[in-house]
């Protein structure tokens, strides 16, 4: 398990580091990402595959749906936050989400109040990276 969470570490620092750069977040890493992530748990013999998928479906719809009304975020965003709640499961994605949002709106209050300039656009994929660290870190102290 140690291992699998350590593979989607690196998946999440590589896209966190291209969104940063280039404000998008490419198909082909979030599907390797998903795969490799399926890949562990077949190999392994999960029993909870299919309730992670819907775990996964139902985090999906609702950032979709995020989306859609409210322009904030970017539908490689969503996708990520899918691969994230079949990596790390829907209690901890919601963790790790709530995590994000928080760093995010403060990394947004403080350029508004220091003032670097104005930042048109945030890339949320480093904010959710951290807050899955987060997460796991506090899981590995209260498992």
């Amino acid at each position: 398990m140690m291992v699998k969470f350590a593979v989607a570490c690196v998946f999440l620092f590589i896209i966190a580091i291209i969104d940063c750069k280039k404000f998008i977040i490419p198909d082909f890493i979030l599907i390797v990402f998903f795969l490799t992530m399926l890949a562990f748990d077949l190999n392994k013999g999960e029993v909870s595959i299919l309730s992670r998928i819907t775990g996964a479906g139902v985090m999906f719809l609702i950032f979709l749906l995020v989306y859609y009304f409210s322009g904030g975020l970017g539908f490689g965003d969503v996708k990520l936050i899918g691969c994230i709640t079949y990596t790390f499961g829907l209690n901890y994605s919601i963790y790790a989400c709530m995590v994000a949002s928080i760093m995010g709106l403060i990394f947004f209050g403080l350029n508004r109040v220091i003032g670097f300039g104005k930042i048109e656009k945030i890339p949320f994929a480093p904010f959710l990276t951290v807050g899955c660290i987060v997460i796991l870190v506090l899981r590995g102290f209260f498992k």
